[in-house]
């Protein structure tokens, strides 16, 4: 999945001036979740990098396992050598309607929604995003989802290093 979004906007990244980079994990195990919100939330963290990070700067993208108080994690970093976010604004970034002084100063478009709608999307997936940042050194985003090894909180699994997956919709009622 996220091969496929690095993919995607490599273009736009290379019109920007901007080194895109990813780094996937070979050996991650699955996840629960719903493919297309996730999605959401990871192009969402692609495009904030994009629209933050200068001309000259790199974006990169990684993906491990990590075992954390005894749960299996899965993760996505994004990182990128942009603006940075100041501390008194990282505690705000996801609550509805936030703009950042950095959104403000360079005229980003946007309603402040983004993060929180990602926070949301990982609340209901049993996951969480997390943030480090310094100003004018750039920011992580780390994206943490539980491996399906964790107790169910979707309906189903998928694989996160399988480019292209099987729509898992529920049967019909007369198919039950």
């Amino acid at each position: 999945m996220a091969r496929n979004l690095v993919e995607d906007r490599k273009r736009l990244f290379a019109e920007r001036n901007i080194e895109l980079h990813f780094e996937p994990s070979e050996s991650l195990p699955l996840v629960r979740g719903d493919e297309r919100m996730l999605t959401q939330v990871f192009a969402n963290l692609m495009t904030n990098a994009m629209h933050y990070t200068p001309a000259g700067g790199r974006v990169s993208m990684a993906s491990r396992s990590v075992q954390e108080d005894d749960e299996d994690w899965v993760i996505l970093m994004v990182e990128d050598t942009g603006l940075g976010i100041p501390m008194q604004e990282q505690e705000k970034l996801f609550t509805r309607f936030f703009r950042g002084s950095a959104s403000r100063k360079m005229g980003n478009p946007g309603t402040g929604l983004g993060l929180a709608i990602c926070k949301e999307i990982l609340d209901r997936h049993g996951g969480r995003i997390t943030v480090q940042s310094r100003p004018a050194q750039g920011s992580i985003f780390t994206v943490w989802l539980p491996s399906a090894s964790a107790p169910a909180q979707m309906g189903f699994d998928f694989d996160p290093r399988i480019e292209d997956q099987p729509s898992r919709e529920e049967p019909s009622p007369s198919a039950r």
